[in-house]
């Protein structure tokens, strides 16, 4: 491939790790909402309870305290059903969060690759003309990866798919993926502070 149908390709592949990551944001928010909503069903069941209780210890009346009882025995039934249901709910989005999670560790390897092919083309076809064009465009791409790996990073870090601490962080991998891998930083930043001493030197 030459210069402009790599650069091309590169793009596409950094539009398509992009949606992976939405994929994953989304599944992680969809999560969230879930364990909130889960939460205030424990709490709300339990204030329903104590609410019963309440009335129990208030009543000098056997019908009602048998009546209360009956609904703080039947609301602690569902209270319990409900932290069984939670727990296997979480359980099943958490499973459901890690094919999404490999589609971006996936989709960066392949970006990653396209990146050095870009930098070696860059670097081959850099001069004065096309240094800056050449350098904010591969940087932008680089951020864009590295940023890809972070969110995968944080997020796989959260729900426990590598150690959480920072010296077996360094060294984690997940599948072929170093986790802990330097980002990308390009040499083409390099080359072009050196045609920029050159372009001063000539007053280009």
């Amino acid at each position: 491939m030459d210069k402009l149908q790599l650069k091309d390709t590169m793009l596409a592949k950094v539009e398509e790790l992009s949606a992976k990551r939405q994929a994953v944001r989304e599944h992680v928010e969809l999560m969230s909402k879930t364990k909130i909503e889960d939460a205030n069903k424990i709490t709300q069941l339990k204030e329903q309870i104590e609410e019963h209780k309440k009335q129990t210890e208030s009543s000098t009346d056997r019908e009602v305290v048998k009546t209360q009882l009956e609904a703080v025995d039947t609301l602690s039934r569902e209270l319990e059903v409900q932290y069984l249901l939670n727990g296997k709910e979480q359980k099943v989005l958490e499973t459901m969060l890690v094919p999404l999670v490999e589609d971006v560790l996936g989709c960066h390897k392949e970006a990653r690759a396209l990146f050095n092919q870009l930098e070696k083309v860059f670097v081959t076809n850099m001069n004065i003309a096309s240094m800056e064009e050449d350098v904010t465009f591969i940087n932008n791409i680089g951020t864009e990866i590295n940023n890809a790996l972070s969110q995968m990073s944080v997020v796989m870090k959260k729900y426990k798919l590598i150690p959480n601490q920072s010296a077996s962080y360094s060294t984690a991998k997940y599948g072929s993926v170093h986790i802990g891998q330097a980002g990308l930083y390009s040499v083409c930043n390099r080359l072009k502070s050196e045609l920029s001493k050159f372009k001063k030197y000539y007053n280009l």
